[in-house]
């Protein structure tokens, strides 16, 4: 279970060693994180039985305050006993975070909130389902829903140069089917690993004097990611 993690902290070190010098950052962050928690409470029966998964994300910050996320998260195959089986989850995200930083700009925090599209497949065995799914699904049949859910969460960061270490909780709230209400479907712990993307600076050429630009010339010599 702590493999992954020492995992995710190892390139973390090793993107320290290799990260520029350049104080330039630039609006764009990638990251990759592991993820474990309880996914599906509505249909799981067992209070322990937790998962484990894969994030992939990118970042996009818009000011000081706020920055974008889109995030792909995917779990391993489970089994949801004595009911499910085989099942695979994924979720796609778009997060709004809002970042309140420490005097030292290396600490973050922020809440978090978005929107989720979530995709449900596993194999229905039928057996002990208080949900009574068999009303709409044949027993020993694959089943696949999708879902809009709705995350919100919060989360902090450590920052050093260009890299970026963040612990999250995170929930997803929404509703499964017409079987059942709106409510809490996944609790989640996550831990992340980012390296912000630094500016394309165009350097200009030694000894030779910059003349003015005109109104004309605003745009020119500047680089965008």
């Amino acid at each position: 279970m702590l493999k992954p993690f020492f995992f995710i902290l190892t390139i973390f070190v090793f993107l320290l060693h290799a990260k520029s010098q350049s104080s330039l950052h630039g609006p764009f962050t990638l990251g990759y994180g592991r993820v474990n928690g309880v996914v599906y409470m509505s249909r799981n029966v067992d209070i322990e039985n937790s998962v484990t998964g894969n994030a992939y994300t990118m970042l996009y910050t818009f000011t000081d305050i706020f920055r974008g996320e889109l995030l792909f998260q995917q779990f391993k195959s489970f089994d949801m006993l004595p009911s499910w089986k085989q099942v695979k989850a994924h979720a796609l995200e778009i997060n709004i975070m809002c970042m309140a930083r420490t005097a030292s700009g290396s600490v973050l925090f922020y809440p978090l909130a978005g929107l989720s599209w979530n995709r449900f497949n596993a194999f229905y065995t039928g057996i002990q389902d208080y949900t009574q799914m068999r009303k709409y699904s044949k027993p020993l049949t694959t089943y696949n829903s999708n879902w809009p859910g709705f995350n919100t969460g919060v989360g902090v960061s450590y920052c050093i140069g260009s890299c970026e270490l963040s612990l999250q909780y995170k929930m997803r709230l929404g509703q499964t089917s017409h079987m059942n209400d709106f409510n809490i479907q996944d609790v989640q712990f996550s831990i992340f690993a980012f390296y912000n993307i630094p500016k394309l600076i165009k350097s200009s050429p030694p000894n030779k004097e910059k003349s003015p630009k005109t109104k004309h010339q605003w745009f020119k010599g500047r680089y965008f990611i």
